[in-house]
């Protein structure tokens, strides 16, 4: 019984792994903060990963509400952010989903 029920659990963090996206860091400078009218925004940056498949030039990297386990304050927060690194002209580092052409992000961390 005790082989079964470490089997069961074995096989279910085998699961939850496989279907648990960490998705893909990138660092660049931002080149473009473009707000959009139904709420999301799209970064650019000067320099694109390669995970990104968007197929705009330079790549749009989205923000969402509800895309990426993003939610409202934390639409608001990566905003905020991006746009004071874009100022400061300093080095992003952001976590996007590379499943989705839309290459949607989930955070961000300014390079100080």
């Amino acid at each position: 019984m005790k082989k079964l029920v470490n089997a069961v659990i074995l096989l279910g963090a085998s699961f939850i792994g496989a279907t648990v996206n960490a998705g893909t860091w990138h660092g660049s400078k931002i080149s473009h903060v473009y707000p959009t009218a139904s709420g999301e925004f799209i970064l650019k940056f000067e320099s694109d990963s390669t995970a990104c498949t968007s197929g705009n030039s330079p790549d749009y990297y989205r923000v969402k509400v509800g895309e990426n386990d993003v939610t409202e304050e934390g639409s608001k927060n990566i905003f905020a952010t991006a746009l004071a690194a874009a100022m400061a002209e300093k080095t992003v580092n952001i976590n996007f989903d590379e499943t989705t052409s839309s290459c949607y992000i989930n955070r961000i961390q300014i390079e100080i």
